[in-house]
């Protein structure tokens, strides 16, 4: 997703004026930068940096703070994030650059670039939807019908669809008023009910300063009747969310940073806040052995949580793959399937598991730089082959309005994990 996350995040940072904040180093760093004070211009943004990392403003100051204090061994790692983030190097053209440009760094950035715009296509088509401006996020699937449910964002609807790509159901907010976009789903095979969670944002239908904040989880029956809502007012973002039992849900909340355990019965409760460290949080998966949960956070990367005694643990990445961008994950024989849209070029990894489960020990690139991975949102895993949205349109807005006459087809893309 959800480039409407990132921008919250940063624009609610901005606020804040204490000795510590974001906006008090931007701002020095801007007025040493004005002053000549190359020294103090650094070390603003490399706290900026650390207070919200993988900004492209901040890692641009960074940068160029870098190559005036004559740090190149630096400002070659930051260009290398910064080229995992959007694999282009426009802004080596600033003048500020010309020394760097005639080092030995250079033509090894030349290569990453070349690497990372490399297209690579392993999946196959599978289904395309004609879904006009429903603009689909979420994914779900039903082995006994044999069909998918799709969560809409801006018709904040829920479709099913079976195999030939024909819509055959759906409910909307019409009927379900709580119904805001929808951005999680997950079928229970056990029980034969739908779960989803829905979140209200400018991109939906009848959105409003009102609902800003507003959250709701709803467990459907199979055919799209509905059996209960929930909805929480102010200071939520439900993003995702996974089957913990037969009559529970883990909900991530991409505002709060809390993940949340929700049941009919019980209602929601505080599964883990992470706010202390979190920025954006997503998608969620459980272990195998279900004793971890895994969640995304779109800024800072992947984390493991122990169910048992909460401990929530940053899994590194090594490697040409930085933690930015990640939206959907899925475990899969010891192995995490994550689409990481929040990147240029976008992609879709399988990052292999320590047998424990802690750290990544290797990845291999499923699909990268294709045209139609705009961006991959949500997949499901229907035994050895996972299945996901591609090109769900979240660049197809312009001033709050989906360009529907702009977007493609839905296209539906299957990976073959065998």
């Amino acid at each position: 997703m959800k480039n409407i996350l990132s921008v919250v995040f940063v624009l609610s940072s901005m606020l804040s004026f204490s000795q510590d904040s974001l906006q008090f180093y931007y701002d020095q760093g801007r007025a040493a930068l004005k002053n000549g004070d190359t020294t103090l211009y650094l070390k603003s943004f490399e706290r900026a940096d650390i207070i919200r990392p993988y900004h492209p403003t901040l890692i641009h100051h960074l940068a160029k703070a870098q190559a005036l204090n004559n740090k190149w061994k630096e400002l070659n790692e930051t260009l290398r994030i910064k080229l995992m983030m959007d694999a282009n190097l426009e802004i080596l053209e600033d003048s500020v650059f010309q020394e760097f440009n005639t080092t030995g760094f250079y033509d090894d950035l030349i290569q990453l670039q070349q690497s990372l715009l490399q297209s690579s296509m392993n999946s196959k088509a599978y289904i395309e939807l004609d879904l006009g401006s429903f603009h689909p996020e979420a994914i779900t699937y039903n082995p006994e019908r044999k069909v998918f449910y799709l969560g809409g964002v801006h018709e904040r609807a829920i479709v099913c669809v079976n195999n030939k790509g024909e819509i055959i159901g759906r409910i909307d907010y019409q009927s379900i008023p709580e119904m805001y976009a929808v951005m999680g789903l997950q079928f229970d095979e056990k029980t034969g009910k739908l779960w989803a969670c829905s979140a209200a944002l400018p991109e939906m239908k009848g959105y409003s300063e009102e609902v800003d904040g507003n959250s709701s989880v709803i467990l459907l029956d199979a055919d799209l009747q509905v059996i209960n809502t929930h909805n929480e007012q102010g200071g939520h973002l439900f993003g995702d969310l996974i089957l913990d039992d037969n009559s529970s849900i883990l909900i991530s909340d991409g505002r709060a940073n809390t993940i949340y355990n929700y049941s009919i019965d019980a209602g929601l409760s505080t599964f883990k806040d992470l706010s202390d460290r979190g920025l954006s949080l997503q998608g969620l998966t459980l272990h195998s052995n279900g004793m971890y949960l895994y969640v995304a956070d779109y800024i800072k990367g992947l984390y493991r949580i122990d169910i048992q005694n909460k401990e929530a643990v940053k899994i590194e990445l090594a490697g040409d793959i930085i933690s930015k961008g990640f939206d959907g994950i899925y475990f899969y024989e010891n192995s995490l399937i994550a689409l990481q849209n929040g990147v240029t070029p976008k992609k879709v990894w399988r990052l292999f598991l320590s047998n424990d489960g802690s750290t990544v020990v290797s990845t291999e690139v499923i699909d990268q730089a294709l045209e139609i991975l705009d961006e991959p949102t949500q997949g499901v895993l229907i035994g050895d082959n996972f299945i996901y949205i591609a090109n769900s349109p979240w660049s197809k807005y312009k001033d709050g309005q989906l360009q529907v006459d702009d977007q493609d087809n839905t296209v539906l893309l299957n990976f073959d994990l065998k």
